[in-house]
């Protein structure tokens, strides 16, 4: 955790912006801990969020009046955390300010722990004394992974709702894919089918800015190759969209926008190797995305 100081300073007379400009940041994940930045509080400057898979402890890197400090480690829950997100999952305001405002002003940490068999939801604003974590039970046994996304749709309101993924349902279908809809503070499966192979590295992607749409990305492992997935959502409907299939089992990925593109751009890399691979994102029709490469 030590080792994002120096990243922290860069929080330092961060200028205030609105929640709505706000693009969802990746989540980073190491064989130890997630990282990634949100807007906690809701003032518009992002905080650092730092994840520790074994204990499921979380800390986060705020600016205190002027200087970068870490806040003390707090529980999510679980413990052997394997899947993380953020997003407005939980409410902080009456319903009908909620309402009023037609969007949510704040980040939210979602959790999912195998060895826990559920999901846990915590506000985490800097401020709150003593944050307690929601349980979300999806059907399927042992969640290992989770993105928050909003899935549109009948039902749909101002929350995220939750894209997850378990492996214990035992032969001949152990990994099962669910939707669960927020109605913050209760959430409802509305969704759940079988996936080949296990889920893994979420992470929230908008193809574009002011995308009506989003997408989940995940990694594919199975025993013999990987895959990178993207799951689109738009309307209510979940559809894999586009994918990288027969990959190296240790693959692993980032996206971003580079270049001034106006579609995000995905880096894939085997560590241990020299080289990487470059897959645009494209739009050949209208809601029909591609990854080529280049």
């Amino acid at each position: 955790m030590r080792t994002l100081l120096g990243t922290l300073f860069l929080l330092v007379g961060a200028s205030t912006v609105a929640r709505a400009a706000l693009r969802p940041e990746p989540v980073t994940e190491s064989t130890v801990e997630f990282t990634t930045a949100a807007d906690l509080d809701g003032n518009g400057t992002l905080e650092l969020v730092v994840v520790d898979k074994l204990s499921g402890q979380y800390r986060l890197g705020i600016v205190s009046g002027s200087k970068p400090v870490w806040n003390l480690a707090r529980p999510s829950g679980l413990i052997d955390v394997t899947g993380f997100s953020t997003g407005p999952l939980l409410a902080k305001e009456a319903a009908a300010v909620a309402a009023a405002l037609s969007a949510t002003n704040h980040d939210d940490l979602v959790f999912a722990s195998p060895s826990g068999n559920r999901l846990t939801v915590l506000n985490a604003d800097p401020l709150a004394t003593n944050p307690q974590p929601f349980p979300v039970y999806p059907t399927g046994l042992k969640p290992n992974f989770v993105v928050a996304v909003e899935v549109g749709g009948a039902g749909a309101n101002v929350w995220m709702d939750l894209f997850s993924a378990s492996i214990g349902d035992g032969e001949p279908n152990p990994f099962r894919l669910s939707l669960t809809r927020n109605l913050s503070p209760t959430f409802q499966q509305f969704s759940d089918s079988v996936l080949p192979a296990a889920l893994s590295r979420g992470n929230r992607l908008l193809p574009e800015t002011n995308s009506p749409s989003e997408f989940a990305i995940a990694m594919g492992r199975a025993p013999a190759a990987s895959s990178i997935l993207l799951y689109h959502f738009a309307g209510g409907l979940t559809r894999l969209d586009t994918s990288l299939i027969g990959l190296p089992t240790t693959t692993e990925y980032a996206a971003g926008t580079f270049s001034n593109r106006v579609y995000p751009t995905f880096l894939v890399h085997v560590p241990g190797t020299p080289n990487v691979a470059v897959h645009p994102l494209s739009e050949p029709a209208p809601g029909d995305y591609e990854l080529n490469p280049v």
